[in-house]
């Protein structure tokens, strides 16, 4: 199964419910799997093909979010860029992998000029959010009620991610990722982390990393993906009050800041704190089983390994 398969699996299931927020304005199943179609039948009057290398630049956003879907409908490969990373990083990943198109958040349009002359591949640049002079720009780009277009069925070893690997040592190299390594991660997560409702999952951490990555098994669930920039752990708190957030990824030192302050929200609808990249000190196990009456999942993975090894 492609990624957009498990989330085309929650839109049939789950139409009506809301499967991106931003607090404000909810987007249905039914509307995200439009506005996907829209975005890769724009992708192939372009003259994209299978196998063509499409980023998001973009902070935490459901518009951005949408294009990361989109993406494996025309079978691109994703190329993950990180929002937090420095424009040099990110220009090396998109050299690296050479990417074909980039979806970017106006935020980062200023760098668009720099983008383009370091990294010659690109022949395609769409704003995601908002217009931008001299670039089109998302819902005007994509096609209005596209021709339904057929969804080949393809090896389950076809190529359909290209993951930066953490560059400790060295450059980041480009991980190649099928389409089988993400069934992999996604039957771990449903036998060790099994959902009965429909989440809510608030993302604070980048979509582009972990916390989209992670996402993507939720949505067969008819999970709703909530998006926020603003991560100080007040606000964290107060958004799982407000809508009833049930699931939360982080790293260590995140969910260590909520510990360091007093807990001014309810917080106990949370049923799942999905935690990474270093161990979870005992503190922290033990102040999220007395306040939320959670346990932390602490889990362990690399993009070379199917991203979870454990959990």
């Amino acid at each position: 199964m492609r990624m957009i398969d498990w989330f085309d699996r929650g839109a049939e299931q789950y139409p009506d419910r809301d499967c991106l927020s931003d607090g404000v304005q909810g987007w249905s199943y039914a509307t995200v799997r439009d506005l996907t179609q829209r975005i890769a039948a724009g992708l192939r009057a372009e003259g994209i093909t299978p196998g063509s290398r499409i980023a998001v630049w973009s902070p935490n956003h459901a518009m951005a979010y949408a294009c990361m879907l989109a993406i494996s409908r025309p079978n691109g490969l994703w190329v993950p860029i990180n929002a937090r990373n420095g424009v040099e990083e990110n220009t090396y990943v998109l050299n690296n992998n050479q990417t074909d198109v980039l979806f970017v958040h106006s935020g980062f349009a200023e760098h668009v000029a720099q983008i383009r002359a370091e990294v010659p591949s690109i022949r395609l640049v769409v704003t995601t959010d908002a217009p931008v002079d001299g670039l089109p720009f998302l819902d005007d780009w994509a096609p209005v009620d596209p021709e339904p277009a057929p969804d080949p069925l393809l090896p389950a070893d076809t190529i359909c991610a290209h993951v930066s690997s953490g560059g400790t040592t060295g450059r980041p190299k480009g991980v190649m990722l099928s389409s089988r390594a993400w069934e992999t991660m996604v039957s771990t997560m449903h036998v060790m982390m099994p959902v009965t409702v429909p989440p809510v999952h608030l993302m604070v951490a980048p979509m582009t990393h972990a916390a989209g990555v992670v996402s993507f098994p939720l949505l067969t669930h008819g999970a709703t993906n909530m998006f926020t920039t603003d991560t100080s752990p007040e606000n964290i708190m107060q958004l799982i009050e407000r809508h009833k957030v049930t699931f939360v990824i982080g790293v260590p030192t995140a969910f260590s800041a909520l510990m360091q302050r007093p807990v001014n929200a309810d917080i106990s609808t949370l049923k799942l704190a999905f935690c990474g990249s270093a161990p979870v000190p005992l503190e922290l196990y033990r102040w999220f089983e007395e306040v939320a009456c959670v346990t932390i999942c602490d889990a362990y993975g690399q993009p070379e390994a199917t991203w979870l090894v454990s959990i």
